[in-house]
């Protein structure tokens, strides 16, 4: 289901999807976080902590960064974020691993800044990305509840295993950008079983 098939199914099943709870917030700033990730030199950690506000813009909470370890692994996170900016070989579990105990906790945060930085590569996750990935496969392909656990592996590892899947589909769907599944799954998370809520 991870074809264009399945791609096709999950654009008919939103396409009578309206007013869901996306907010015109994230349309609107979508373009202007990527430009000043794009821009960013990564010479200091405040280009770090304003894609963190930005991606926490997009949040109900506000971040609870520990300055303490990220300032004493700032030189080793520049360096896999300017990778990942410039699309050299990087790791995106190694980054995940560096920011998890920094930022929160929280894949979610996390996914969004990250995918400021490689959109292309790097799929947002939220609660209703999970939830639309779950009913729109029933079982198959399950994001479990781990990736909300305060496990660190065990959040990672689920986190890689949907970013794996979104970038097969996207591949094999010929979507080139998988931000566009991203929000048909949001869209379809936000939504009641029978109808559309707000």
């Amino acid at each position: 289901m991870l074809d264009k098939d399945g791609f096709e199914k999950l654009v008919e099943k939103t396409s009578n999807v309206e007013g869901t709870k996306r907010d015109n917030w994230y349309d609107k700033s979508y373009e202007v976080f990527k430009k000043a990730a794009k821009d960013a030199s990564y010479d200091d950690v405040e280009d770090l902590i304003k894609l963190i506000a930005y991606a926490y813009s997009w949040m109900p909470t506000i971040p609870t960064i520990k300055t303490d370890i990220l300032d004493a692994k700032w030189p080793e996170i520049k360096v896999e974020l300017l990778k990942l900016k410039n699309q050299k070989e990087c790791d995106p579990k190694d980054l995940i691993d560096l920011l998890f105990p920094i930022v929160n906790n929280s894949i979610v945060g996390i996914s969004k800044v990250l995918h400021f930085i490689s959109p292309k590569k790097i799929p947002i996750i939220d609660s209703n990305v999970i939830r639309g990935w779950n009913k729109f496969f029933d079982g198959q392909y399950r994001i479990s509840p781990h990736i909300y656990s305060n496990n660190q592996k065990k959040t990672i590892d689920e986190y890689m295993n949907y970013m794996e899947n979104i970038n097969t589909w996207a591949q094999n769907s010929q979507v080139k950008d998988i931000r566009k599944i991203e929000v048909l799954l949001f869209n379809y998370g936000a939504t009641k079983d029978l109808g559309v809520s707000r």
